[in-house]
């Protein structure tokens, strides 16, 4: 058995000794013999990789047993591991329900998840009946009826806030004071309205009643109308027929006053008994009646009766005052013409309407065959001037332009010394009646009445239908 030389002892062999203890492990060149060194003879830790044949691998690589190269080993990097099953290990991807990281995965969706325990558990094994309720008794949870439950609780009605509220019968139920004060307002039902004289109806108030008037003559009746118990009441057998008035003859006093005859006039006469009159209408010096109505010609206004105009002359702008009663609406402006004129150039023929302040408010077409022929001469506003709720009076401008020879119209004449008196009046200065200008070419939007043009004693003959 091979040894090491023991000193002391081995004179003359120590070479032959020691050469056979080192060829147990070397090889006669003096290298480790290939299985001189086992796994149980290694310390460990005390093999690095630097004392390996590969060298020179990177982070992440794995040692990898490969007899083609020196040494047998090399560094390679590692191969997939296989997805992990439920019976193998391997690669779990973090997503879905898996966050975190390799060292420190969580799982984010238990986050807000009750931890499960024992109670939990308990109330999950219940098996309630429709209505039931969760309670805890006896330290325990169980389902419960709610006629359970109240019972357990014991409310009292101050418990919910209903300490003034009693459970009465609607028969016993008590009223407030404001209700009873209302209800003492009301009349009982078997009050009796009974109907008083000249009445009839009534009853108690149990359903609606009618209390209806008697009318009569006689007592206990009430009267009405002409009822000669009515002091002072005017009979209607003070009048015999159609047309007759009652009129007074002193203080308090009335009589009849018979109806006239056809066309006479009403006139105020202080020796009759009524101080009125039926007294047959004067006749104008034109022998007609200065009454008849300017309706019977079909005008709604006219500058004056018609029986007054009686001179001819020339014609050619005028601007006339009129009145219009209330009512009345305006469609068209003419003139009464003793002859027609001759159309030279042309221009201007047309009438136009302006309001008492001389603002314009329609003009008819212009015409330049307007004044052309003799009698009466009309021409229609486009759309009709509306009526008014009052009387007015309004402007009528009438203009002939453009004519070689002027029409010639009929006119009423005041004198001259009465002028004044037809141009005005009575705290109206200026309010004048009749006046001309020269031609115009078109129509002022307006213009001042107190001014405009020169005071006119002849008064054309124009009407407004």
């Amino acid at each position: 058995m091979a040894r090491l030389p023991i000193p002391g002892s081995d004179d003359g062999q120590w070479g032959d000794v020691l050469n056979d203890f080192l060829l147990v492990a070397h090889t006669s060149s003096g290298t480790l013999e290939s299985d001189a060194v086992s796994a149980s003879n290694l310390q460990d830790s005390s093999v690095t990789d630097v004392k390996l044949s590969a060298t020179s691998g990177s982070n992440g690589q794995v040692l990898t047993k490969n007899t083609g190269v020196s040494g047998g080993l090399e560094w390679t990097s590692a191969a997939g591991s296989p997805d992990a099953t439920t019976s193998s290990k391997g690669i779990v991807q973090l997503a879905g329900d898996l966050a975190g990281t390799a060292a420190a995965p969580t799982v984010p969706g238990l986050a807000g998840k009750q931890a499960s325990s024992a109670e939990l558990s308990a109330i999950a094994a219940l098996i309630p009946a429709n209505d039931d309720l969760l309670q805890r008794k006896s330290g325990a949870w169980t389902n419960r009826t709610p006629a359970q439950v109240k019972t357990d609780l014991a409310l009292t009605k101050s418990d919910v806030g209903l300490g003034n509220v009693d459970n009465t019968s609607d028969a016993n139920k008590p009223v407030s004071t404001a209700q009873q004060t209302a209800l003492n307002l009301k009349a009982d039902k078997t009050t009796t309205i009974s109907a008083g004289t000249g009445l009839t109806g009534g009853g108690d108030l149990s359903a609606n009643r009618t209390l209806t008037v008697s009318y009569g003559t006689t007592a206990g009746t009430a009267a009405q109308g002409n009822d000669s118990r009515i002091t002072g009441a005017i009979q209607s057998t003070i009048v015999d027929a159609k047309g007759d008035l009652v009129a007074a003859t002193a203080a308090d006093t009335v009589a009849r006053l018979a109806v006239g005859t056809d066309g006479q006039i009403l006139t105020a006469d202080s020796t009759q008994t009524t101080g009125l009159r039926w007294a047959t209408a004067a006749a104008s010096s034109g022998g007609l009646a200065e009454y008849y109505p300017i309706s019977a010609y079909g005008f709604v206004a006219i500058a004056d009766t018609v029986t007054s105009f009686t001179v001819g002359a020339t014609f050619e702008s005028h601007v006339v005052r009129m009145f219009v009663p209330a009512g009345k609406a305006i469609t068209a402006a003419g003139v009464l013409l003793e002859a027609g004129g001759s159309v030279g150039a042309g221009g201007l023929n047309s009438f136009a309407i302006y309001d008492d302040a001389g603002t314009l408010v329609a003009a008819t077409p212009t015409d330049d065959t307007l004044f052309t022929s003799s009698g009466w001469r009309f021409k229609d506003f486009s759309s009709p001037i509306a009526a008014q709720g009052s009387d007015r009076f309004v402007r009528v401008h009438a203009n002939v332009s453009g004519y070689s020879s002027l029409p010639t119209a009929m006119y009423s004449i005041v004198t001259p010394s009465s002028g004044a008196a037809f141009n005005s009046g009575y705290n109206m200065p200026n309010h004048r009646r009749s006046v001309y200008t020269s031609a115009v070419s078109s129509f002022p939007a307006s213009f001042t009445p107190s001014s405009y043009g020169n005071v006119y004693q002849y008064l054309p003959l124009l009407a407004l239908g």
